[in-house]
């Protein structure tokens, strides 16, 4: 007999934070639909390769089906060769804009598979993400594609280009001979907590950010990453405020490797979060980790002397971090109109959503067509979500989460 929908998440999770052998117990006794939703989980959320490394050590305890764990061995090894290629992407750029004498860190997923995962393969990486100062960005991407061949990619038909002007990273660029994509950011996120300002955010401060960097050494390379309390800020902020936890379960992995493999001094992140308002955000998915057993994460809450966060929001969040990612648009579409928007403010932000898309399709050469359709979509979508009850329960959980999250800044 199947396991519940939510029960297999929760198990899932217990298993990816607590490890194969502490977690064996958690996949003993599944059916064979079970491992397919399970597989489902770890194709849409790059969890395969994870996977692998832990049906390796646990050995026995784990009965994965021997087609399942096919995939995963597959995975891991296209992960790995992904890998290399990113790290000779890495090199090139670190080389480059360090000719041009121009500050530059690596971000989130480059930053923790050099040097902290014992297999790099094990966190798979899409893109590249660096940081570099807002003044020169624009001569950044000129030299990536004057001197490595980087391009625009072209837009997709039918869809209209995000407008980037406002971005906190320029549009993306992509390395033909070695398939990798690079975002160069001007700063870490894209909007101050409401209510706050960017001059108290030290993600909206790039010369801050840059002045707390360390070099590690990747063979003949030396290259550039954040300092790990600006790291740990980053990771939050990006999964709790910027995609309202739509970002898989890498996110706990990512943070509890942080905790236990880095000398992090969690006075100076604790002041950094603080002094940005993103510490609920921490608080938030460091209880997520205590709650499958990660000890630092306890201890870094403890150090915190954070109140005990309710057990109905640590679920809501948990669960969140698994969504059926085909169903972004409509659940994320409504989550933010639940980010304490009211009917009042909700119908001015739809006119203005209007106007941008159609002064985008102008600026992109995309048709008044292409901007009906996108509005259609998201509309279709968002009516969809409120008949489709797997949508309504994501609805709900993001909704819990964000009244937490609301009173806690």
């Amino acid at each position: 007999m199947s396991a519940p929908a939510d029960l297999l998440k929760l198990r899932l999770l217990h298993v990816l934070v607590s490890g194969p052998l502490d977690a064996a117990p958690q996949l003993a006794d599944l059916a064979a639909a079970d491992w397919l939703q399970i597989d489902l989980h770890a194709a849409q959320h790059r969890l395969r390769p994870l996977l692998h490394g832990l049906r390796l050590k646990a050995g026995p305890a784990w009965h994965v089906p021997p087609e399942i764990a096919q995939l995963w061995q597959d995975a891991h090894q296209r992960a790995a060769r992904r890998f290399l290629r990113h790290l000779s992407a890495m090199a090139e750029i670190a080389q480059c804009l360090e000719a041009a004498g121009l500050p530059y860190a690596f971000l989130k997923g480059s930053a923790l598979t050099t040097g902290l995962y014992p297999d790099p393969a094990l966190r798979p990486l899409r893109d590249l993400d660096v940081l570099v100062l807002p003044d020169h960005a624009e001569q950044a991407a000129d030299l990536l594609r004057a001197n490595l061949g980087y391009t625009y990619p072209a837009p997709r038909a039918g869809l209209i280009p995000e407008d980037y002007a406002r971005h906190k990273h320029l549009r993306p660029l992509l390395c033909p001979r070695r398939k990798v994509t690079v975002e160069l950011h001007r700063r870490l996120a894209d909007k101050p907590i409401r209510g706050g300002s960017p001059q108290d955010d030290v993600l909206f401060d790039p010369v801050r950010l840059l002045c707390a960097t360390r070099s590690v050494q990747m063979g003949s390379a030396s290259i550039r990453l954040l300092d790990w309390p600006e790291t740990l800020l980053h990771l939050v902020t990006h999964a709790v405020h910027d995609h309202q936890l739509n970002v898989g379960p890498l996110i706990l992995c990512d943070v509890q490797i942080v905790l236990s493999r880095t000398e992090l001094d969690l006075s100076r992140f604790w002041a950094l979060a603080d002094e940005a308002g993103r510490a609920s955000a921490a608080e938030l998915i460091l209880a997520v980790l205590s709650r499958f057993g990660c000890a630092e994460a306890h201890a870094a809450l403890v150090n915190r002397s954070a109140p005990e966060l309710p057990a109905t929001v640590v679920e809501a969040a948990a669960v969140l971090l698994l969504q059926d990612t085909s169903k972004g648009l409509a659940v994320g579409s409504w989550t933010r109109i639940l980010s304490g928007v009211t009917l009042a403010e909700a119908i001015p932000l739809a006119v203005r959503r209007w106007r941008h898309l159609r002064q985008t399709a102008a600026r992109t050469g995309s048709g008044q067509d292409d901007v009906r359709l996108s509005l259609w979509q998201r509309g279709r979508a968002m009516a969809g979500g409120l008949v489709d009850a797997a949508d309504r329960r994501e609805i709900r959980r993001n909704k819990t989460v964000i009244d937490w999250l609301n009173r806690a800044q």
